[in-house]
């Protein structure tokens, strides 16, 4: 399988302050995109942790890495934590990458050794870690000007772009590879496919096994990790054998297990026969008697020197799973094995273990939620608790759910902390009855931090209940005028963002557009987060559009202001706002419509509805534009969008255009952006007004810019063909 390298999108921490921060406060903006990652763009920093999940791409990131400095001709060391013990730290390189620092048997100490060699031989150190390992070196690292990065999931578009590629010989249609990203969410809103590895191993299986589309139906994370770990074992062993595939995997799975629980992700051939040699089992006794080991290790296990492994750290954990499922899902079992007993913690490695055990037997989740009952482990990882609400919960009663919500939130609740990461799943617990639905927990006199985190917290709910639709008409009418007294209130304004989202998954837009002449009236930073839940809830109201017509008029400074003139989408409102830039147009200099979102989402409208009206009005403001601005290349989107539409829609404006000087002098700037839309005639016609107004270095000029932007267009291409004059 020839793979497509998909670049990730991630986000850059400066200080770790920075990412401590991020940690509890998660809830980002839907309409800013993050960045893709330039493996490049790493190199620049004395010390720089790589941050992600399991199978989030660290490890291909790395390769990416030691590809560029290859490339550079920098020399380098690269270290794969789970090798470290027998790794010399060289002195002579500009770089040491240390791959899966929560590999090493002691992290600590060999992160402190890896920062001294690199301070003393001013050695640039990249360093990449599990998110959740991080906990125990954050206090080595407030002193060593950290910068850090973190990975992202795939989203629903690369996971369909990598599947569409990788699967195409197999005749899988959009609409197949649709139904397997549905079907790897089972129940959620995120596939389990957005982890690049588990996406690249299903590919894999798909591939080799020649799956068809509809055997994939009932596919879940278990389903998937047992496909991916033993296609080989299944595939290679001769038919018949089932007993002795099913021996094979009881004693993978037992010894993942007693790997998990000696902390340890190698093991030597001669322990893994002791092993085997001293498990009380009947079934290992079989195993020995029956199985070639070196077949089994070729097929299941890689070898790394004198030392075996899982192929991925993920399938140990996966394996360990299903064997701690068959021990029982008691809280003695979950006290004995996970609690460092001298710390009261629950121990790194076992959080990722569980995440598989809860998938495979959901009933795992009544020890863990017995263990945060308990009050006596504060230091409770996060991803823990967004594994619990992850659980599949079909098989629990009503009132076990609302025990589960309410052990979790009084868990937030105490230690002050936001549901912010959680709140969505959380809510699938709460019974209909619960309180928290239908009284506001808002105080009547003072608002301290702890109310404020509560209630935030309880605002958090509402908005993941009403957009699933699960609010009475009676539950909306009580919340509304509690939201909108929030918002009005300018020393609760830290607050404004959840209460803006809940209204907006509320959907209710009479008693928002009720308050805009109070907004108008506040500053513009409080006007720039109302205008939001105007556009969402109605963009076409004139109370909207009149907002958004009066803040262009002013000048207002507001940073949603062009997405609210992108979700227009009726004549009318389109019309009355690009009246208002012809009456104005130096209001497009401002930033938010110089730079903003583009427009494309209200010039794809714009071509549907075909109007003459906004034809019309777009044509003057273009002409105006072009004899107001001297550059083509200061001109705001808007204006860029307008050209791009009217040169394909009016034939007329193209010789309207080259009357003017501006469009002259900017020729070669304007061919290479609209190098597609043109035709061949109406570049001839730039052409040939060039060659009239003696600037034949010009038309030669436009002439190569056409080229270089059609180079990668077929060769029938009319335009990619001509010559300079």
């Amino acid at each position: 399988m020839e793979t497509l390298f998909i670049p990730q999108y991630y986000q850059k921490f400066e200080t770790l302050q920075d990412y401590l921060d991020d940690r509890t406060n998660k809830k980002t903006s839907n309409f800013r995109a993050p960045h893709y990652i330039e493996p490049s763009a790493l190199f620049d920093q004395n010390l720089l942790f790589v941050i992600a999940e399991p199978g989030h791409g660290k490890s291909m990131l790395f390769k990416q890495l030691e590809k560029s400095l290859i490339f550079k001709g920098s020399t380098y060391q690269l270290i794969k934590g789970i090798d470290e013990p027998k790794a010399q730290f060289k002195a002579d390189v500009d770089f040491l990458l240390f791959d899966a620092l929560d590999e090493d048997v002691n992290p600590i100490s060999t992160f402190n050794s890896l920062k001294s060699h690199c301070k003393d031989h001013r050695i640039k150190l990249l360093i990449s870690n599990r998110s959740h390992y991080m906990g125990q070196i954050t206090h080595l690292l407030w002193d060593a000007n950290t910068k850090l990065v973190k990975l992202l999931p795939f989203d629903e578009y690369q996971i369909t772009r990598f599947l569409s590629h990788n699967l195409s010989e197999l005749d899988f249609s959009h609409e197949d590879i649709e139904a397997i990203i549905s079907a790897t969410k089972a129940g959620s809103n995120d596939s389990i496919l957005k982890v690049p590895r588990y996406l690249n191993e299903i590919c894999r299986y798909l591939i080799q096994e020649n799956v068809k589309p509809f055997q994939l139906k009932t596919l879940t994370k278990s389903h998937l990790f047992d496909k991916v770990i033993y296609f080989k074992l299944e595939s290679e062993q001769e038919e018949g054998k089932e007993n002795q595939k099913y021996m094979t995997k009881r004693v993978l799975e037992r010894l993942a297990l007693t790997m998990e629980i000696q902390g340890v992700n190698k093991i030597s051939k001669e322990d893994f026969i002791t092993f085997l040699d001293q498990t009380n089992s009947n079934i290992s006794l079989i195993f020995l008697n029956m199985m070639d080991i070196d077949i089994l290790l070729k097929r299941v296990m890689k070898s790394t020197g004198e030392m075996l492994q899982f192929e991925h750290t993920e399938f140990q954990e996966y394996l360990a799973a299903k064997e701690l499922s068959r021990l029982g899902y008691r809280f003695q079992t979950i006290y004995d094995l996970m609690i460092d007993t001298d710390i009261d913690l629950l121990r790194p490695n076992w959080v990722d273990v569980l995440n598989f055990a809860i998938d495979i037997e959901p009933e795992f989740l009544r020890p863990m939620i017995s263990f945060i009952e308990s009050g006596k482990y504060r230091n409770v990882d996060e991803k823990l608790l967004e594994i619990l609400v992850g659980a599949n919960i079909e098989k629990f009663d009503e009132a076990y759910k609302d025990h589960c919500f309410e052990a979790i939130s009084v868990y937030y609740t105490k230690l002050g902390r936001s549901t912010i990461n959680i709140a969505g799943p959380l809510s699938k617990f709460i019974a209909t009855s619960n309180p928290k639905i239908a009284i506001p927990m808002y105080p009547n006199s003072k608002f301290p931090d702890t109310a404020r985190v509560k209630f935030s917290n309880q605002i958090l709910l509402i908005e993941a209940l009403a957009s699933r639709s699960q609010l009475t008409v009676s539950q909306k009418q009580t919340w509304i005028p509690v939201l909108i007294g929030i918002i009005r209130e300018v020393s609760l304004f830290s607050m404004h963002r959840a209460v803006y989202y809940a209204l907006i998954s509320i959907g209710e837009a009479e008693p928002v557009l009720k308050q805009v002449a109070y907004f108008e009236r506040k500053p513009d930073y409080m006007l720039n987060e109302f205008l939001r839940v105007c556009y969402k809830l109605a963009p076409n109201d004139k109370r909207t559009v009149g907002l958004i017509k009066r803040c262009l008029k002013k000048s207002r400074k507001l940073n949603n202001l062009d997405f609210s003139i992108d979700n227009l989408s009726q004549i009318g409102s389109i019309y009355e706002v690009i009246k208002v830039l012809c009456s104005q147009t130096s209001i497009l200099r401002d930033d938010s419509l110089r730079m903003g979102s583009g427009f494309h989402t209200l010039f794809e409208r714009i071509e549907e509805l075909d109007n003459p009206q906004i034809h019309s009005a777009l044509k003057k403001l273009l002409l105006t534009s072009f004899r107001e601005q001297r550059f083509y290349q200061y001109f705001p989107k808007f204006i860029d969008q307008s050209a791009r539409y009217m040169l394909k829609k009016d034939k007329n404006i193209l010789p309207q255009l080259l009357k003017l000087e501006s469009f002259l002098k900017s020729a070669d700037e304007i061919v290479k952006s609209y190098a597609t839309e043109l035709t061949l005639d109406q570049f001839q016609q730039i052409e040939q007004k060039l060659l009239t107004k003696n600037s034949p270095w010009m038309a030669d000029r436009i002439v190569i810019q056409a080229k270089l932007k059609l180079e990668k267009l077929p060769e029938n291409t009319s335009i990619k063909n001509i010559q300079p004059a």
